[in-house]
């Protein structure tokens, strides 16, 4: 549970990369998506977009490699990343196949943006 301003916006900007991409995700839509004061932005992220986008990859990592090490240490690995890819599916179930992993959306951008950049 988050609790925090600066904790709020690191999340909500992953649940937002999730569902939208990096690209698509504005501080704006941070601070909307979290009720959290506009203000917030420039002080608990001075280097602006690329900070707090780098903080939410940090926090989705942990978000992701704290249940996939707790289920392969219990259950060992072969059904632990089972159980791990089944929690996955109800996610993606849950949010009618439009929320992912925001870490997957910052490399998909950053392949994308980079082969726009090269002509691909």
């Amino acid at each position: 549970m988050t609790s925090t301003t600066r904790d709020k916006m690191i999340a909500g900007a992953a649940d937002l990369m999730s569902r939208r991409g990096v690209n698509a995700t504005s501080m704006r839509d941070v601070v909307r998506h979290t009720a959290t004061p506009r203000g917030s932005i420039s002080h608990h992220f001075p280097d602006g977009k690329r900070q707090l986008i780098a903080e939410a990859v940090t926090f989705a990592g942990r978000e992701v490699a704290t249940p996939l090490e707790k289920a392969m240490r219990d259950r060992g690995v072969i059904d632990g990343l089972r159980a791990f890819v089944a929690s996955w599916r109800r996610r993606l179930e849950a949010t009618g196949f439009k929320a992912g992993c925001p870490v997957l959306a910052v490399a998909v951008d950053g392949y994308v943006g980079e082969g726009l950049r090269q002509g691909r």
